[in-house]
């Protein structure tokens, strides 16, 4: 390993100084604060221990090594400590922290970051004042996705969610209905993609007619963690410069190193999501429900993960796979919207001359595409097998035996059909050629 210098790893640990290194108006910073003398007791961080604790979680969140941080965290513990700590003693806390500590996953509190500021407490009218500036709400798609807002899409595996999401990117760039119903504006979009892959993606935006997209930018699977606060502001920064107004994030499980289950780590993994949303960027996630469901009443508890996951979200939506071929999307958490104005759609993923048609549609006229599917179906079976039996139709045209029991009676009634006794006067149909 390379022999860094006590200036070297100073520099190192300060960062990009253009920047992180910002002045901070009121109040004071705990990085100014470690290198002040440092007590046994009492002192800035009530104790030298404490003080090396905050030290080595600058070090990890910025990714120094083991051998790295014990050289400087010995440097800083002659130079400030009184009395110095024992090397032995640093050591040994080193190594324990970087086993618990994920790499870059401690929260970074460099220059730059939060400050131990004042509250600023504020009367009626300045909560007047602030809440003209924030002005009404507004909508990327109205009553379904909000400008700057935190939204969620959960579902089983093989529940639609990726095609939705797919239909989402196709009518945001091209300003067109997405699923066939909701209008929204020609809009920049990130796809930060770490579950399907490249491969995937195009094959399914190809299917519903996309054939290039100007207005899209598309992440492969490069690790992206937001729970790492530079990742974080790359992002943040790529979507200003490039004026991207949504982001769609494929999936949380991958996008970050912490414990689902643990409500003070989600909420952590929120403010990184606050960066990208206090700018104006939607936010839209895909998730996973929990396996098996939930006997829960309470629609956003089949949701994988912490409360907090939820908790955090302005809006949030599940999708279901339905037994008659149907898929439903629902909201499960509407904070910015009545009751009333929640969605609640029925839609079909279907192949249509080539192309893949993501829509909603009612179940009535569902049930009629169906019924005419089946119809067209038998009339080829027939046509192509004259003396088929009803069990053999049932299986070639892999629908339920009432349905098809009940569209060959009406062949029958149409005189499009007819059939003659076979075996075990079972029902074997043929064509009557009024076709």
């Amino acid at each position: 390993m390379e022999e860094l210098s006590l200036d070297d790893l100073r520099a190192m640990v300060a960062g990009d100084m253009a920047t992180h290194a910002r002045v901070v108006a009121n109040g004071e910073h705990h990085w100014d604060r470690l290198f002040q003398p440092q007590p046994a007791s009492g002192g800035p961080f009530n104790g030298r221990n404490n003080a090396l604790v905050t030290l080595l979680g600058f070090l990890r969140a910025k990714r120094f090594s083991i051998d790295q941080a014990n050289i400087f965290s010995i440097w800083w513990s002659d130079t400030y400590c009184e009395p110095p700590l024992e090397p032995e003693l640093i050591r040994e806390t080193t190594g324990r922290f970087w086993v618990k500590w994920a790499q870059g996953n401690v929260p970074d509190d460099l220059p730059g970051g939060e400050t131990m500021s004042p509250w600023e407490v504020w009367d009626w009218t300045r909560m007047e004042v602030e809440e003209e500036k924030l002005g009404a709400q507004s909508w990327l798609i109205p009553n379904v996705l909000s400008n700057g807002g935190l939204h969620y899409l959960s579902s089983p595996p093989g529940s639609g969610k990726t095609w939705v999401m797919c239909d989402l990117i196709r009518a945001a760039v091209f300003g067109d209905k997405w699923l066939n119903e909701f209008d929204i504006p020609q809009t920049k979009v990130l796809y930060i993609d770490e579950e399907m892959g490249v491969q995937k993606v195009l094959q399914r935006l190809r299917k519903l007619g996309m054939r290039s997209a100007d207005g899209m930018g598309y992440l492969n699977r490069v690790g992206i963690r937001l729970d790492n606060v530079l990742d974080v502001e790359r992002i943040v920064k790529h979507c200003q410069s490039q004026g991207i107004g949504l982001v769609l994030i494929d999936s949380l499980v991958r996008v970050h190193g912490l414990d689902e289950n643990d409500n003070s780590q989600m909420r952590k993994l929120y403010d990184s999501f606050k960066k990208l949303l206090d700018v104006g960027i939607t936010v839209l996630i895909a998730h996973h429900n929990r396996k098996g469901g939930t006997d829960s009443t309470v629609k956003h508890e089949g949701m994988r993960g912490a409360a907090e996951i939820v908790a955090a979200a302005d809006m949030a939506y599940s999708v279901e796979k339905q037994a008659n071929g149907l898929y439903r999307m629902y909201v499960t958490k509407g904070r910015l919207i009545s009751d009333e104005d929640a969605i609640d759609v029925t839609f079909e993923i279907r192949d249509e001359d080539g192309l893949t048609k993501v829509r909603t549609l009612d179940a009535g006229a569902r049930s009629e595409v169906i019924t005419q599917e089946i119809r067209s179906k038998l009339i080829d079976l027939i046509s192509g097998e004259p003396g088929i039996s009803q069990s053999r139709l049932v299986e070639l045209c892999g629908s339920r035996k009432s349905v098809v029991a009940a569209t060959l009676a009406d062949l029958e009634s149409s005189r499009i059909v007819t059939f003659d006794k076979g075996p075990r006067n079972a029902k074997m149909y043929r064509p009557t050629g009024l076709l």
